[in-house]
C-alpha cells in the first residue's frame, strides 16, 4: 500500500461520523408498515420472491425481454435482493428485513458519495459535508421504506462504486496527483484492474435498475472536469461502457413495452417533451431547496401547456438557469459539469419514453443528486483553499445547522410511512384528483375488509378517469365481495361498451366468473372465450375457458383447453387438478391420477387436489395411500364436512375406529343435519371436488 495523505486519513474519520448521523436520521424507516404502489407485485403477490430458490434466481436472470414476475423492465439483481430478504424472515407480517437492507444500502451510498467527491476534489471536509447533506436530506427517504424501490438503492450502490473505481483507475493509470498537493502514491496494482472493476460494477448497476444507463456519459463529463483528461484516447476507453448503455437501453424499452407500458414520444404532441423537461428541472431544484409536501405521486399538470403556472414557471426557470450556467463558465466548469451530470443521470426518468403516470418522483432524484453534490463540494473546496479558517469553521457550522434541520424534517416525514392508509391519505391530501391514489387506497381498504369505504374510493377514481381498467376491475371485485354481484355485472357490461375497454382482459375474465357464480355457465363461457382470443398466451384465460366448457358438459373440448393451458404454464397446480377432473369424467383414470399427483407435488397445501387424489386412490383400492391424502385435505380445510366425511370413511375402512369417530363427531358439531355422518354402515357415494375458477380477482395496484 502506498502512503496515505493527511486528507485521506481525515476522511477515514469523517466518513464513519457521516454514516452514523445518516443511520440515526433514517432509523424510523425500520418500523415502516406502509405498502406503496408496486409493492404487491415486487413482494406480496410475487411467487418467485416469496419462495427463495435457485429456480427463482434462474427465472429472474433468464426472463430478459419479457419478465413474468414483475411488470416492467429487466432488473434481476433487485429481485434476487428482495428474495434474499424473504429468506432472512421478511414477509407480509415482517417488513423489517427489507427496510434494514435498504437502510444499509443508503448508508453505504452516502459513504461512497463522500469517497467519490474526495477522489475528485482531494478535500476531506468538503466531501464529507456534501455527503452528509445527501445522507439526511428528505428527498432520500422514499427508496428506503418503499420495498419495490430496492432497485434504486442497489443500482445507486453499484453505480457509485463504478464511479469510485473509475476515478481510482484514472489516478493509478496516469498517476495524477489529487488537487492541491494532497498526493496519494499510486498502488502497485495495474490501473487496468480498476477499470475492469468499474465496468463490472456498471453491469451490476444495470442489472439492478437500467435507468443507470447514462453512467457512461457521466464518465465522459468527469473527464472534462475535474479529471481534465478529455481526449480521443479517453473517449475510446468508454466504448465498452457505451456498448452496455446501448444494449441495456434496448432491453429496457423492449421489456418495459412487453410486460407493462412504454409510451413512445410520438404518441403525444412534440411540445410535451420540452415542457416536461423544463417543469422537472425546476421542480427538482425547488424540492431540493425546499423539501416540503413530499409525495410518491406527482401527477402531470393539466393542461400540459404554458397556461398552467407550474409549466410556465418551469420554462422561465430553465431559461434563467441556462443563462446562469453559460455565465458561470467564465469562472469555473464545476457548476455546468455538475448540473450536466445531474441532467443526464435523471434524463431516463424524465418521461420522454413514458412508463409511469407521474411526471416526477422523489426516488428519481436519488442517484442524479451526485451531480448537484459535486457543485456543492467544489464550492466548499474552493473556500477551503482560498478563505480564512474562520470561514471554514463557519461553513462547518452552517452545514451542522442544515443537517439538524434536514434530519428533523426527514425523521418527521417517516411518520407518513407508518401504515398504508396514512401514506395514501397524505398523498391524496396533496393531490386529491388522482385516480391512481384513490384506486390504490381502495385496494388496501379491501384487504382490511372495509368494503364500503373501498367502493367509495373506487367510485371517486371512476369519476376522475372513467376508462381506467384497474379501477373498474377492482370495483367489480369489491361489489361482489360486498354481496352486490348484479351491480358488478352491470358495471362490467357497461364498461365493455366503452371502445377503450371493449377488449379488456381482466374485465372479461371477471365478468365471466361472476356469471358462472350466478349459474349462467353459457354466457360465462362466452366471455371466457373472448378473453382467450384477446390473450391466447394466457394460461389463466385458457383455464377459465376450459372450466366453462366442463360446466357445460363439453368435456372433450375442456380437456383440450386444459392441455393448451398446461403448455403455457405446466407449473400451475390448479390446471393439473382441473384437467384430472375432466379426464376422470372421460374414464381416463390413469392420466387423471398422474395429474393429481403432479398437482400436490406443485402445491402440497392444495386441499382440493389432495381430496380428489384420495377419492381416485380409494376407487383404485389403494386405501392406505388415499387416507394419507384425505388427512392432508382435512388438515388444510378443517371445517369442510364433506372432506372430513371422506377421511372418516377411509379411517373406518382401515380399522381406525377412534379417528373415524372423532371425524364424525366433528362433522356433526359443524353440521348436525349432515345425515351421512350418522350411519357409516349405509351405502355412500364418495365425493369429488370440482374445478376452481382462476379469476383475475386480485386487486390491481
Amino acid at each position: 500500500m502506498g502512503r496515505r495523505s493527511p486528507e485521506f486519513r481525515l476522511l477515514t474519520w469523517l466518513i464513519p461520523v457521516v454514516m452514523l448521523i445518516t443511520a440515526f436520521t433514517h432509523w424510523p424507516a425500520l418500523s415502516a408498515r406502509a405498502i406503496s404502489f408496486d409493492d404487491h407485485q415486487y413482494l406480496l403477490q410475487n411467487p418467485l420472491v416469496k419462495t427463495p430458490s435457485w429456480n427463482s434466481v434462474q427465472r429472474f436472470f433468464t426472463e430478459v425481454l419479457k419478465p413474468s414476475s414483475v411488470a416492467g423492465y429487466y432488473q434481476p439483481l433487485s429481485m434476487v435482493s428482495l428474495m434474499l430478504d424473504v429468506a432472512m424472515g421478511g414477509g407480509r407480517e415482517n417488513f423489517e428485513p427489507f427496510h434494514r437492507t435498504s437502510l444499509i444500502l443508503h448508508i453505504l451510498n452516502t459513504a461512497l458519495i463522500a469517497l467519490l467527491l474526495y477522489r475528485l476534489l482531494g478535500r476531506a471536509w468538503p466531501a464529507a459535508l456534501a455527503a452528509l447533506l445527501f445522507g439526511v436530506h428528505p428527498l432520500t427517504i422514499e427508496p428506503i421504506p418503499w420495498i419495490g424501490e430496492r432497485k434504486t438503492l442497489l443500482a445507486s450502490f453499484f453505480a457509485l462504486l463504478s464511479l469510485c473505481t473509475y476515478v481510482r483507475y484514472v489516478r493509478a493509470r496516469e498517476k495524477v496527483a489529487l488537487p492541491k498537493q494532497s498526493l496519494e502514491i499510486a498502488p502497485a496494482t495495474p490501473g487496468t484492474s480498476w477499470y475492469v472493476v468499474s465496468l463490472l460494477c456498471f453491469v451490476f448497476a444495470l442489472l439492478s435498475k437500467p435507468t443507470t444507463v447514462p453512467l457512461s456519459l457521466v464518465l465522459i463529463l468527469l473527464d472534462v472536469w475535474p479529471l481534465k483528461r478529455f481526449r480521443i484516447r479517453t473517449l475510446m476507453e468508454k466504448i465498452p461502457f457505451l456498448g452496455l448503455t446501448a444494449l441495456f437501453a434496448i432491453i429496457t424499452v423492449v421489456s418495459q413495452g412487453r410486460s407493462s407500458v412504454a409510451t413512445m414520444p410520438t404518441e403525444h404532441p412534440l411540445s410535451r417533451i420540452p415542457l416536461t423537461l423544463c417543469h422537472n428541472i425546476v421542480f427538482y431544484l425547488w424540492k431540493l431547496a425546499w423539501p416540503v409536501n413530499l409525495s410518491s405521486h406527482y401527477p402531470f399538470p393539466s393542461p400540459m401547456s404554458l397556461a398552467h403556472p407550474m409549466i410556465l414557471a418551469g420554462v422561465i426557470g430553465t431559461a434563467v438557469l441556462i443563462i446562469f450556467l453559460i455565465a458561470s463558465l467564465r469562472r469555473t466548469r464545476a457548476i455546468t459539469i455538475g448540473w450536466l451530470i445531474f441532467f443526464v443521470s435523471i434524463l431516463p426518468t424524465m418521461q420522454i419514453i413514458g412508463f409511469s403516470d407521474v411526471i416526477a418522483s422523489d426516488k428519481y432524484f436519488y442517484l442524479p443528486a451526485m451531480g448537484l453534490l459535486l457543485i456543492v463540494a467544489s464550492g466548499f473546496a474552493w473556500a477551503w483553499d482560498n478563505c480564512l479558517p474562520i470561514v471554514k469553521r463557519s461553513l462547518i457550522l452552517l452545514v451542522a445547522v442544515l443537517t439538524v434541520a434536514l434530519a428533523s424534517a426527514t425523521r418527521a416525514h417517516f411518520s407518513v410511512w407508518g401504515d398504508t392508509l396514512t401514506l395514501y391519505n397524505h398523498m391524496l391530501a396533496l393531490t386529491p384528483n388522482s385516480a391512481a391514489l384513490h384506486n390504490n387506497l381502495a385496494v388496501e381498504l379491501v384487504e382490511m375488509n372495509m368494503l364500503p369505504e373501498a367502493i367509495d374510493h373506487y367510485r371517486q377514481a371512476m369519476q376522475i378517469d372513467p376508462s381506467d381498467e384497474r379501477t373498474i376491475t377492482n370495483i367489480g371485485v369489491a361489489l361482489r365481495n360486498a354481496g352486490k354481484p348484479y351491480e358488478a355485472i352491470r358495471l362490467y357490461k357497461e364498461a365493455l361498451n366503452n371502445p377503450k375497454l371493449s377488449k379488456c382482459f381482466s374485465i372479461l375474465v371477471n365478468l365471466g366468473a361472476l356469471l358462472a357464480e350466478q349459474g349462467d355457465a353459457e354466457m360465462a363461457t362466452e366471455y371466457y372465450r373472448v378473453a382467450r382470443l384477446e390473450n391466447p398466451k394466457s394460461a389463466e384465460a385458457q383455464t377459465n375457458y376450459a372450466n366453462g366448457l366442463l360446466a357445460l358438459g363439453r368435456v372433450v373440448e375442456a380437456v383440450e383447453a386444459y392441455q393448451q393451458a398446461l403448455e403455457l404454464r405446466p407449473d400451475i397446480a390448479d390446471i393439473h387438478n382441473n384437467l384430472a377432473v375432466a379426464l376422470d369424467e372421460l374414464g381416463r383414470k390413469e392420466e387423471a391420477l398422474q395429474h393429481l399427483n403432479m398437482a400436490v407435488r406443485l402445491n402440497p397445501d392444495y386441499a382440493g387436489a389432495h381430496n380428489n387424489l384420495a377419492v381416485r386412490l380409494a376407487h383404485e383400492g389403494q386405501i392406505v395411500e388415499a387416507l394419507e391424502h384425505a388427512r392432508a385435505a382435512a388438515r388444510l380445510t378443517p371445517e369442510n364436512v364433506e372432506v372430513l366425511y371422506l377421511q372418516a370413511q377411509l379411517e373406518f375402512h382401515t380399522g381406525n375406529a377412534e379417528p373415524a369417530k372423532a371425524c364424525l363427531r366433528k362433522i356433526l358439531a359443524l353440521d348436525p343435519g349432515f345425515s351421512p355422518a350418522k350411519d357409516l354402515l349405509d351405502q355412500f357415494m364418495l365425493p369429488t371436488t370440482r374445478p376452481t375458477t382462476m379469476q383475475a380477482s386480485q386487486p390491481a395496484s
